[in-house]
């Protein structure tokens, strides 16, 4: 999951892939059956789906996952994407890491002026 503050911008749906961790597929399809049995529903359709998923190791996981938020940050800092928040301390924050970026200086005067504070 990626994340601006406590907003998220962006995340990894796990449920298409299968971590690589050692026990094999048909261990993994029945400790899953064992835990949905007892529903109503398509268990044909279920064991195709489950068959064609891509296995992922952790590492490629991790990696993705860095990259994912190595992007966000990205669009981020770079303005591509904004998130708009109501709470005056994330406004504030953002306008601080926004100078800071642009290596301007700051004062609290300017963060007043800035967001009409008196």
């Amino acid at each position: 999951m990626s994340q601006v503050g406590d907003i998220i911008i962006g995340y990894l749906m796990l449920g298409q892939l299968i971590l690589e961790d050692g026990q094999n597929r048909r261990q993994k399809w029945n400790r899953m059956y064992d835990r949905v049995k007892n529903y109503e529903i398509d268990f044909e359709a279920l064991e195709n789906s489950f068959w064609k998923k891509n296995n992922l190791t952790q590492e490629k996981l991790y990696a993705v996952a860095k990259l994912m938020e190595s992007c966000a940050s990205h669009l981020y800092v770079t303005e591509t994407i904004s998130v708009e928040e109501e709470d005056l301390s994330r406004r504030i924050e953002a306008y601080i890491m926004k100078k800071i970026h642009k290596g301007a200086e700051i004062t609290i005067e300017d963060i007043c002026d800035e967001f009409e504070i008196r």
